[in-house]
């Protein structure tokens, strides 16, 4: 897979427990972007953990090393109407409109 991947929080748990096939999407992706309401849901998962500050420092270092996509009314719409059908998987923006937000000058 090449090009610009927008990861879900299911999938970063797989990164974050170094599954051979997430990283092999995240060393083949030319761009990745992260949603905001992802990351609320890892520093969710991560103050709910017996690991707590392991946890968020985790999450903290993914956020930092990653592009991450802010949430608006319209970027929630999308959101809603797209149905989410790849949960878990990595979603292409040239063969999709999944996700929660569209990049400017994608018009697939």
């Amino acid at each position: 897979m090449s090009g610009s991947v927008l990861l879900d929080s299911n999938f970063i748990v797989a990164l974050f427990e170094q599954d051979p096939g997430a990283q092999s999407v995240l060393l083949a992706a030319e761009r990745v972007f992260v949603p905001s309401v992802a990351l609320g849901e890892l520093y969710y998962g991560a103050q709910e953990s017996s690991r707590r500050e392991e946890n968020v420092a985790r999450v903290d270092r993914f956020a930092a090393a990653n592009e991450v996509l802010p949430s608006d009314v319209e970027s929630a719409r999308h959101y809603g109407r797209s149905g989410m059908p790849c949960a878990g998987r990595a979603v292409r923006f040239r063969t999709t409109t999944s996700g929660l937000r569209r990049l400017p000058g994608n018009t697939t």
